[in-house]
């Protein structure tokens, strides 16, 4: 892997990583709100970050063998259209009052959490010693922005979908599934036909085909597919950690601020 090569992807993934963040905080910002009213129960309104948090849990372990089999970029455009169609269901779930809905749509949102967590490995898969931290620190610092961006743009969310002619709390979400569902696009769009999907995979493989001549090939196929196995562990911890206080810092915002969400920050 080049060092072009690999600058490029890190590119691809910053852009992503922006862009993905957005699609995922917005949805936070506002879900319990949504659940609270699609519910008619405060005790219930964490349900939506619960779903979403198992959902982020059961496809990461979904993701991570289609990474091993087809590549970084494969699983990663995988869980960006999952999420996308999670922020949908959850705008239709506003729409006909359904809560059910909106644990399902919250559910297939986890993927977009799985995937933007994902991108953060597929940075390092390709760096040399010299720059594997300034790689990862770099596509880290680009969820800040998103991590930012979206909880304040819930107000304008509101405006689009008030325009639209659905709910209010709906609008998050729909900013969401345009986030999500324009990750893909960046990907397919920046990064080039020729490079490698995942450097990693490429060790897999390779480690693999080496097995049957030498056992030292053989362990480091295990050690390296452990590795990718692994991470749907630390992020199913980390959206865990996350989700706890966002909820009740939203509820909590809006009870104070009035019905009307202008802005909503986690």
């Amino acid at each position: 892997m080049t060092t072009a090569a690999q600058r490029r992807t890190v590119r691809v993934l910053v852009l992503t990583q922006a862009v993905g963040a957005v699609g995922i905080t917005i949805g936070i910002a506002t879900a319990s709100l949504l659940a609270r009213d699609l519910s008619g129960s405060e005790a219930l309104s964490g349900l939506a970050q619960t779903a979403q948090v198992l959902g982020a849990a059961v496809i990461s372990f979904l993701l991570a063998p289609l990474m091993a089999r087809r590549g970084r970029r494969t699983g990663l455009m995988t869980g960006y259209v999952v999420g996308a169609g999670g922020g949908l269901t959850a705008v239709l779930a506003g729409v006909a009052g359904s809560m059910a809905l909106l644990l399902v749509g919250a559910m297939l949102l986890g993927a977009a959490t799985s995937a933007n967590n994902a991108a953060r490995y597929a940075a390092t898969d390709l760096a040399t010693d010299e720059n594997r931290a300034r790689s990862l620190s770099l596509v880290v610092w680009a969820t800040t922005i998103g991590a930012v961006a979206g909880p304040n743009l819930t107000g304008p969310a509101g405006a689009l979908a008030d325009r639209l002619g659905i709910p209010e709390l709906t609008g998050p979400f729909a900013i969401g599934a345009i986030g999500n569902s324009t990750c893909p696009l960046v990907s397919v769009a920046v990064a080039s036909p020729s490079s490698p999907s995942s450097g990693l995979i490429e060790s897999v493989a390779s480690a693999r085909s080496s097995t049957a001549r030498n056992a030292s090939a053989g362990f480091s196929f295990w050690f390296l597919r452990s590795r990718l196995m692994s991470e749907p562990s630390i992020s199913v911890i980390k959206s865990f950690a996350s989700a706890q206080t966002s909820g009740s810092n939203t509820l909590e915002t809006t009870s104070r601020k009035g019905s009307r969400v202008v802005s909503t920050g986690i």
